[in-house]
């Protein structure tokens, strides 16, 4: 299972904004805001460090408990040294996840910042472009 949180800075708040693999009867409170120092993508967020968590029932920071799940990994979603999300993913297998799954996360979460850059890019520059159209002087007739 894969959840994607983005992390609101301002309200040091945590937002699921995708997932996969999650029946609706757990994802149908996930429309709210978790706090961001919670659970283990709150500890993705405090620390800037990504987290495996090998044996869900050992770890008491994880106050999950709606799915079955065994074993979690998450990394960080980094633009500088400013965590703006955190990628997660949840195995029913306790030990789930291997070395590759890790390498995998990480380079996802990086090309992850790149998408999000080129997007916030792009938007600036529609915008720039909007208002300079906006502010061109109007043409007027000429006398004939």
């Amino acid at each position: 299972a894969l959840p994607r949180f983005a992390h609101i800075q301002s309200q040091q708040v945590l937002q699921v904004v995708a997932h996969r693999g999650y029946s609706a009867s757990v994802t149908k409170s996930w429309d709210t805001l978790w706090p961001a120092d919670q659970g283990l993508a709150g500890r993705v967020v405090q620390t800037g460090q990504t987290q495996v968590v090998k044996d869900v029932a050992r770890d008491a920071l994880l106050p999950y408990g709606q799915a079955p799940s065994c074993a979690y990994l998450a990394t960080p979603i980094k633009h500088g040294d400013t965590v703006i999300g955190v990628i997660s993913l949840e195995s029913i297998l306790q030990g789930g996840f291997t070395s590759e799954h890790l390498a995998f996360l990480i380079r996802l979460a990086h090309r992850a910042v790149i998408a999000i850059e080129n997007a916030t890019v792009f938007e600036a520059e529609q915008a720039r472009t909007k208002a300079s159209s906006n502010t061109v002087a109007p043409k007027t007739t000429s006398d004939r």
